[in-house]
């Protein structure tokens, strides 16, 4: 998978035939679908729309109706599953298993996660047989982290420890598909640190980070003109970051959706 273009706003050109039948017809089947596994998560992110219901709706699908519904996307000609949540994926008692059997169905991979207690197992298996992984970040230290995902310093370095190995574990299977990616929600509380973030990951080794606004379903305001051309700045300054092996996606045409409050107090 080409890091420059897993987040372009283009890639349905690719599938002239579902255009071509969705012209002619009306009806078209899709390409690639968002699989939850399990409403189970181990962050507590303050601004989560679903963190109610995680703390208290632990339903995980049963491994062999995980099966059983990847078989039918077979069937019908699914060519990625990208698993994700709902919960975090890694809650999932059997996912080293799950990716695994998904891969032999020769559907394509990607996985969306927090990072929090990743397994050594769990990351070889994404290394090998994945196409792209991306982890939400959104800090670059553990006090922006606290106000993001609702966690300690132990646990933002062990995601970094987890970003570090899915790297490893890429260039260990010699994985040329993957893309191994970090998220970066930009909010007035986390503005701050998206510019060591984005150096931050560079150097570990990631292939590309994507940068897009928090949104506040219930309160959207535009920012004020000050505060917008402010972060624009920011954003440049990550995108300058990017070169040949590592890609800055960063987007500011859901800035004027942006909050001044809510979100960002």
């Amino acid at each position: 998978m080409n890091k420059s273009t897993i987040y372009s706003q283009y890639k349905l050109i690719k599938h002239l035939d579902s255009l071509m039948s969705w012209e002619e017809t009306g009806e078209t089947l899709p390409h690639a679908v968002d699989f939850n596994l399990t409403n189970k998560c181990n962050n507590k992110c303050p601004l989560c729309f679903d963190i109610g219901r995680s703390e208290t709706d632990n339903t995980t699908m049963e491994l062999s109706l995980v099966k059983h519904t990847v078989r039918q996307f077979k069937n019908v000609d699914i060519r990625t599953v990208v698993l994700g949540g709902g919960g975090d994926p890694v809650c999932h008692p059997n996912l080293s298993e799950i990716i695994r059997f998904i891969k032999s169905t020769g559907i394509q991979i990607g996985i969306s996660t927090n990072g929090h207690e990743m397994c050594d197992e769990v990351i070889d298996t994404i290394g090998s047989c994945c196409s792209f992984a991306r982890v939400s970040l959104d800090a670059d230290g553990p006090e922006i982290y606290k106000r993001t995902h609702g966690m300690g310093e132990e646990v933002f370095m062990g995601v970094i420890g987890s970003i570090k190995k899915l790297v490893s574990a890429k260039r260990q299977h010699n994985n040329g598909d993957l893309v191994v990616g970090v998220c970066y929600l930009l909010g007035e509380h986390t503005m701050k640190g998206v510019y060591n973030a984005t150096r931050m990951v560079k150097e570990l080794g990631v292939d590309t980070i994507r940068i897009r606004p928090f949104y506040n379903w219930g309160n959207a305001r535009k920012p004020s003109e000050t505060k917008l051309n402010c972060i624009i700045r920011e954003i440049e300054r990550c995108v300058n970051l990017g070169d040949k092996e590592f890609f800055v996606s960063a987007t500011t045409d859901r800035l004027e959706l942006m909050s001044e409050e809510g979100y960002y107090t």
